[in-house]
This record gives structure tokens, sequence and C-alpha cells, in this order.
């Protein structure tokens, strides 16, 4: 029985925490939250933050694991990594997980080496994001360098706004430093998915139309569906793309989620590759269109098992999409409403927070309540459905 530790026990690792038992190894799972829904399932957890790099790789030594996972997690994924390298384990190698994580870095990276890049800074002081900002010229995206879950960000539109976008990124950086990017008007809907790379290549993704609550935040998504408005020319030259990036970044074997778009001019810009699956429960919304479970692949190639070629065909049937259960106000929980009509295309749906817990105006990803997946019997009911979603699926806040 293999032992392997999953960094966090949060909804969104729980599905790998399950599927590693299902698989019969050995589960360890660590963070600072014991009362982390994952953790009632492992068989054993310690508290231990997941971004706490040597106490994790001490609780790696004395349980002598033998692979670490962190799934839905960009944090997570450089503790991970640093892990895995110190014992010899499975595991992308350290340098491109930090690139791939780090904004600035990531932006480096893709401008060295021809990608297309929005125009980019990293201002030390208020003067400096003045400047800079009036350089990349307004509007401008604010974000922090090394979060996740689209938290902190902002679009500005002129100065004024600048000290205020500043310090709610800081608030969410933990090295508390901002990266100051160009806006540019995308072609259609943005680009979500998970992908596997397996040998060096891009063996399979599944990428889809990300979907926003404009109502309360333009860049935290509250849905994905599938098959996207992603056209084959287009698919075609993101797949080149991301080959391109992970041969540069010398990586052979990941589970990676996407967040990507096509501008107004048909180039292909990658907006965040994160080395983790995707979070919104996006493993299992593509399960069901694809029958590849992205979560076993993680754990296999965690483990360093060999994944069979047959395991990553997709053979895409149908029509599915998954919805995050969020508030525009704020409140307490008294449970969720679906129109009758909807309640038939339902293929599960949970509430992530108890009945009668504190609820937030939702901002990112942390502010999720609950989360439906579903299977549509055609393009246009799904497409109106996804665009009417939040009058059909509501919590109840009081």
């Amino acid at each position: 029985m293999s032992k392997l530790l999953i960094l966090g026990g949060t909804s969104f690792q729980t599905p790998a925490i399950v599927q590693a038992l299902k698989l019969g190894h050995h589960v360890i799972t660590c963070d600072y939250t014991p009362e982390n829904p994952g953790h009632q399932y492992a068989h054993e957890y310690h508290n231990v933050s997941t971004m706490d790099r040597a106490g994790v790789l001490c609780l790696a030594k004395k349980r002598a694991i033998d692979g670490i996972l962190a799934f839905a997690s960009d944090p997570a994924a450089s503790t991970a990594a640093y892990v895995a390298a110190k014992l010899g384990l499975h595991g992308a190698p350290c340098q491109a997980i930090e690139i791939l994580r780090n904004k600035p870095l990531f932006r480096s990276f893709l401008r060295t080496h021809g990608f297309r890049v929005p125009r980019f800074g990293v201002p030390e002081d208020l003067p400096a994001a003045y400047e800079m900002a009036r350089a990349v010229g307004y509007p401008v995206m604010v974000k922090p360098c090394d979060s996740s879950g689209s938290k902190g960000v902002s679009r500005i539109e002129s100065e004024d706004d600048l000290p205020a976008a500043l310090t709610l990124a800081r608030e969410y950086s933990h090295s508390g430093h901002i990266i100051i990017e160009e806006w540019i008007e995308r072609a259609g809907r943005q680009i979500a998915g998970d992908g596997l790379v397996v040998d060096g290549r891009v063996v399979f993704g599944c990428f889809g139309d990300e979907h926003f609550d404009l109502r309360c935040s333009m860049f935290a998504p509250v849905g994905e569906s599938f098959p996207g408005q992603l056209c084959e020319g287009h698919r075609l030259k993101l797949y080149a793309e991301l080959d391109r990036l992970f041969l540069l970044l010398g990586i052979r074997r990941l589970v990676f989620n996407l967040d990507a778009m096509v501008d107004r001019s048909g180039e292909i810009i990658l907006i965040e590759v994160g080395p983790r699956a995707g979070g919104n429960f996006l493993p299992q919304v593509i399960y069901h269109h694809t029958g590849v479970q992205m979560t076993d692949m993680a754990i296999r190639q965690a483990l360093g098992e060999p994944i069979e070629d047959g395991a990553y065909y997709s053979k895409p049937q149908g029509f599915h999409a998954s919805w995050m259960i969020h508030s525009l106000t704020y409140g307490h929980l008294a449970g969720f409403e679906i129109a009758p009509e909807l309640g038939e295309y339902i293929l599960r749906v949970e509430l992530l927070s108890k009945p009668g817990s504190l609820v937030r105006r939702f901002k990112s990803s942390r502010d999720t309540l609950g989360y439906a997946l579903f299977s549509f019997p055609s393009q246009a009911i799904m497409e109106d459905s996804m665009a009417n979603m939040e009058m059909l699926l509501r919590p109840l806040v009081v």
C-alpha cells in the first residue's frame, strides 16, 4: 500500500482524497484547518500548513511517504515540488513550478520565448505604480503576484482607483508584491479546463468556456461549460503553444489547469497555467464529459505509476457544465432553491457551507457556497441555462 500525502483537505481536495482511497492507497492529509471536510476520509491528518515547506518535509520524512500531491491548489504546488525534489519522489521541476505559479516570472518567461503576452510591470511603491500604469495604458489589471482563485484582482480605468487596487492586491499576495498588466480585449469567451502532460507532450486537454457573474466579479469564474466555442484552428494553436511551453520548462509529467483567451487579432494568450488540477470541481465535470478521470491521473503521476495510453482517450459526449453557487449579498445561509425546469439536468448538487453559516458577497473562489454539475440534452439548452443560472439556482440568504 503506497503512502500518499495530499496537501489540503478542503472540498476541492476531497475528490482526490476519496479517489486515492478507492485506488487502495494509504492517504495522509495536512493543513492548518482540522475541520476541513476532506480530513475525515484520510487515514491520518496532521496539522501542518501546506505552505510550510520545512514542516511538510519533516512530516513526509517521518511518515516515509511514496508520493505527494497538490490538488486544486496553486500555493501547495510549490511545496509539493520542493518536498518531492528533496526526497527524490516524482514531481515536476521546482523551478518550472515557481515560474508557473508566479505571475511576473511566468509573464517574463513567456515574453523571453516569444509567446503573446500583455505588457506588464512589478512596481515597488505607489509612485512607481502610477508611472507603470501610465506606461502600460489604462485600463489596467492589478493582481497579486502569487495568489490564485482570482483573489485580489482588479480592473481599473484611471489612476484614481490605483491605490485601492494596490491595497487589495497586496492583501492577497503571499510575498506582498503586485503586478500591473495591460488589459486585452478577448474574442469570444475565456477558455478554461484541465490537461495532461505525458512524456513532455500534451496528450489530453478538455478546454471549454468559462462563465462569470458580472454582477459581482468579472474575474472570478462561477462556471464552465463543455464543449466550448473554441474553433479547431485556435484549438490546434493552443495545443502547440502548450507543447512548446512544457518543452521549454522541462516538464515531462503534469496534470495542469488552464485559463487562456484568443485576442482580437486571433492570437492565443496563456493567462494562467496552473501546475495542478483545476478548482471549481473541473475534474469532475470533465470526467462526465469525456470519460477521462483526471483525478486518477494526478494521483498516478504523484506516485510515479504508469498511465496507460487508453486512459486518456477522450470520447466527448453530450453537453456538460458546472456552476458554483454564490451570493450577491451578505447574510446567513438558509439553503438553496432550484427551478423545476433545471432539475432534470442536474447530475449532482451540494452545499459546501452549512446552513446558518455566514455568507459573503462573491468576490473570489473562497466565497463559493456550493456547486452543481449538469448534463444538458443540447448546446442551446446549455447556453440558455448558463446564461440564466443565477435565477435558476439560487442560495437562500437571510
